[in-house]
This record gives C-alpha cells, structure tokens and sequence, in this order.
C-alpha cells in the first residue's frame, strides 16, 4: 500500500500495476513507454505537485524516479539533490531524537541510483538494511525500487540485492503422529523429540524466518512451534473450520496437542481458513488446503523477491491417500524445487522403537483420511467459478429486452463456444455463472469477456453505450450433480456461495478474485494473468470480510 505519512517513502507501485486495465510496461526509451507514457507523466505531475505544495521529501523522490524513467535525466537530478539535501537534514534530526531512520536511508539510497553512484546506494541501503531487519514489506520495496531503476538504467543488480537481507519463505507438509494400531509405524510418539531437533536443525541451517504450514499434530505444530522460537513469522492455513480440524487432525493424538495448537494459533502471524463449512469428501478437503497453502507461499515470495523453500518430514514412502507429504512433495519437485527433507524413516530406525509400539494412522501431512463419505451420490471436485452481473439491467427499456437477449448475451455465447469453454454455464436475467475445470481457463475467459464488453459497440446494437459487467471469480471444491428439479448438470456448495458474494463488490467493468482463486494461480504458475491485491473487502449479504485481488493481464 501506498504509504503516505511524514517521514516514510511511497513505494512507487504504478511501475508494476495497471492503470485503468493498462499494464505500464518499463522501458529504457522514453519516447517507447508501451502505451502508458500517459500514466508515467500524469504520475510524474501529481507528485512533482505534491513537492512542491508540500516540500516533502517523499513525493520529491518519486517525481526524480519518474522524470529519469520520461527521460528528462536534468530535472531527476535536480529533484534528486533537492530531496538528498533535505532528506539529510531530517536524518540529522530523526538521530538527534533517536527516531525511525529507515525511510531516510531507503530514500538516499535511491537518490543515488538516480546520480548512477552505485557505492554509495550501497553504503545507504545496508544502514537501511541494519535498522530495518524484521519489517520485510519496508525491505522488500525499497529492494523493488531500487531494481526497477537499475533496470532502467541496464545497470549490475548484484551490489545492491547483497545489500537487502530478505529471508527465503518456507512451505512446510509432513506426517502426523501415529494413532493406536497402525500396523507399519510411520511416526509414533517417542520419534518426537527427534524430529523436533531435526526441523530445528534445518530451520537454522537454511536462517528460516518465514513460514506457511497447517497446524496437525506432530510435524506441522512441530514445525510452527520451532519457527515461532526462533522469533519467525508463521501463517497457518486450516482446511476447514477450527473445532472441525482439531477434532479430525490434533485430538487423536491426545489433548496436550490440543493445548499446544491453540498456543500456535494465538502465536501465528495470520490464520487462514479456506473452507467455513467442510462437507463429504475430506481428503480433497485437505488437497485443496494444501495447493491453497503452496500458492500463498508462493505468492510472499513473489511479493518479497525471495525464494520458496519446500520443507517436509517424509519417510519416503508413497501415502496412503490424496493429499499427503508424498503428494506434496512430489507436486513441489515437479514445480521445480529442491525440497528440504527430514528423513521420518532414518529417524525411525535410529530410535529403535519396535513395530509393536507403533501407533496407526490412516493418512500423512496435515490430516486424516476422512471416516465416512456422506452422500456417494454427489461428485466432489476443485472448480473454478466465474460469476458476473449486467451493471443497470433494470435500466433496460422493454424494447431493449430483445437486443440484448440476442447481441448481448449471445456476443457471449458465442466466446463460450469459441473461448476457454465452461464445463457448466447458466444465466438468470442479469446474472451469469460459469464453471471451469481451472483457475486458467476461468481467468482467461473472464479477461477475454471484459475485453468483449469494452470493444464492442454496444450503441449500434440498440443497447447503452456504457453496458458492462461486473466480473468475480473463486475455486474450491463443489458438488457436481444432476438437479432433480431441472434434470440438468449442476454445480453447487458453500464455495459457490463464496463466488456469488464478490460480484456484488466487483466495480463495474473490473474483474475480482478471492485470495484462495490467486493462491492456485500462483501455485499453478500462471503466466498470462497477474493477480494484484486490492484489501480485505466486505462482501455481499453480510458473508464476511475477505482478502481480495484484482485481475489483469500480464503483458
């Protein structure tokens, strides 16, 4: 976010995100900005306006960022020596009264990468660096701007990102502790103390202090409570509701586990539950929560510029279901990561512990497989659901009813026929819903549909000229079955619920997603689409308030 108080530099974000649907490409020639010379300049005239109504060193900076990037090198060095100077006489200040002077050596950093003194950006981003250890978001976008300009400017990037301490994150799946009459020990309770050290060894050799994990009994709690000592960052990802989840992966390992999750819980950075209600199948309960976890690892280190390190305690062997540390470790490996393991079967025999003291257990990582599954009847599968609404369709005179049953609504039949095709689609007076097999073909299409709605002229179709969409877009898992009441294939659960309650927020003509639809975009490695955050939004009919991003393409 855009900070904007006394004394803290303004990220300059409008270097990586869009303005209007229009993504702001760099470049090094300034007569060649890729269509968005426009926002540059309109950028570049509101915080020049800003320095000079205000004199602040803040904006004073980004108006000598963005004049090197419109190639006016004069004016960027000019406004690049007005903010050193005052920027040094604020640090003589802040100093004096031993206040915060992270923002003042992050900003004389970048005054010199605009003078191209790399020695001394340097000298200033590691003084940045010594009193900004722990505040990665500081970090990580002054590290953002100092790239962005050197890679403007073709400069070595080395120097600098020696400078920058940005910890790798670290995404973590392992078994849980046996539970009674398992016949083949995998993880029985005396192994704990072992594995503990193990984790904690691995944690300190690889400097971790960033992690996403579940919070199961045995290695997930061990692995939360070892972060957490060593003064780290945890964010725990639950599959479903919180007395549900301790209920079916801590209890069975008895109740001081249950005193230890809650501990971790409390302690945890933020807890993240991607299922309210958990219904049938619960083993892809747990797929979904673990491909949810991965992508939201994987988009804070997007987000820091650091690496994704995968962590697992895994005894090697196959598992006994969908979803577990084999499953994770294989889908990880084949995303290209090395994965870090601690080898449950070495530390097994090295115990000692004899197969009649094993405890059973029925499934590996963050769960246990599910006792029954309710309703055979009704198919379970992870989809992705794209709702939209016509913005002013009870403006519609009666004679337009028919225009726009057949231009509207059959532009986008026939890009369902022509596009990324829904497995499912319906429509209801404005209201239009689609199911996907994916989170890429469903943001596809939902960005190929805005592009329908803004090119076409709706004025020679005898509709408003200003008709367009609101566009929402989600994933998890859903029931596909037939309805008794139509006969036709349907989809239905609480996270389609979960869908229909963004579109009502969406603004019109922008296309909205929930945080778990970007976590699978980003585990999946999707390139033709960003997902860009926007906040925590309070969605339709009171249903909460939720992390939220904003669809656009990758250009």
């Amino acid at each position: 976010m855009i900070r904007a108080t006394l004394g803290e530099k303004m990220p300059l974000l409008w270097l990586e995100r869009s303005c209007q649907g229009k993504q702001l490409r760099r470049t090094k020639n300034p007569h060649r900005l890729c269509g968005g010379e426009c926002q540059y300049r309109l950028s570049y005239e509101h915080y020049q306006q800003a320095y000079t109504l205000g004199q602040r060193w803040s904006a004073g900076i980004n108006a000598a960022t963005l004049a090197l990037i419109l190639g006016d090198r004069q004016q960027a060095h000019q406004l690049a020596n007005e903010v050193k100077s005052a920027c040094l006489q604020e640090l003589a200040r802040i100093q004096a009264e031993y206040q915060d002077p992270y923002w003042c050596y992050a900003t004389l950093g970048e005054v010199a990468l605009i003078q191209s003194d790399q020695e001394n950006a340097r000298q200033w981003y590691v003084q940045a660096n010594q009193v900004g250890q722990g505040r990665l978001g500081n970090l990580s976008s002054t590290y953002r701007n100092a790239r962005l300009l050197l890679e403007f400017l073709d400069a070595d990037q080395r120097g600098i990102r020696e400078c920058f301490q940005i910890p790798s994150v670290f995404v973590f799946a392992g078994h849980m502790i046996d539970r009674p009459q398992r016949s083949q020990p995998r993880f029985p309770t005396q192994l704990e103390p072992l594995v503990s050290e193990a984790i904690q060894a691995q944690l300190e050799s690889l400097d971790a202090k960033l992690g996403y994990c579940s919070a199961a009994n045995g290695s997930d709690i061990l692995f939360a409570e070892a972060m957490l000592a060593r003064g780290g960052e945890v964010r725990i990802v639950l599959p479903f509701a919180r007395e549900e989840f301790i209920h079916d992966s801590v209890l069975p390992a008895g109740v001081e586990w249950v005193k230890r999750f809650d501990r971790v819980i409390e302690q945890a950075t933020e807890v993240i539950v991607v299922s309210q209600r958990q219904q049938g199948d619960r083993s892809l309960a747990y797929e979904y929560s673990n491909q949810i976890l991965y992508g939201l690892a994987q988009m804070r280190a997007r987000q820091l510029e650091t690496t994704l390190t995968p962590l697992a305690v895994w005894n090697g062997s196959p598992g006994d279901g969908r979803g577990g540390t084999a499953t994770m470790v294989k889908y990880w490996q084949n995303q290209g990561h090395q994965v870090h393991i601690v080898d449950l079967k070495a530390l097994l025999k090295q115990s000692q512990v004899k197969a009649s003291q094993a405890q059973p257990d029925k499934k590996g990582i963050i769960s246990s497989k599910p006792d029954s599954v309710p309703n055979v009847e009704l198919t379970r599968e992870i989809m992705a659901m794209l709702f939209a609404d016509v913005v002013q369709f009870s403006r519609l005179g009666e004679d337009q009813i028919a225009a726009y049953v057949q231009h509207f609504l059959g532009a986008i039949a026939q890009l369902t026929m022509t596009s990324y095709q829904p497995v499912h689609k319906n429509t209801w007076g404005d209201a239009i819903y689609f199911v996907f097999a994916s989170v890429h073909e469903a943001g596809c299409f939902a960005l190929e549909l805005q592009n329908l709605m803004q090119n076409t002229e709706w004025t020679s179709k005898g509709l408003p000229e200003h008709l367009s969409l609101r566009i929402a877009l989600h994933a998890g898992p859903v029931y596909r079955c037939i309805d008794p009441v139509t006969g036709r294939m349907n989809y239905v659960g609480s996270h389609v619920n979960h869908a229909a309650r963004i579109e009502p927020v969406t603004p019109p003509g922008q296309v909205y997603a929930s945080q778990a639809f970007a976590a699978l975009v980003a585990a999946e490695g999707i390139a033709e689409f960003t997902c860009e955050y926007v906040g925590r939004m309070a969605y339709a009919k009171g249903y909460g308030t939720f992390p939220t991003y904003f669809i656009q393409h990758r250009y």
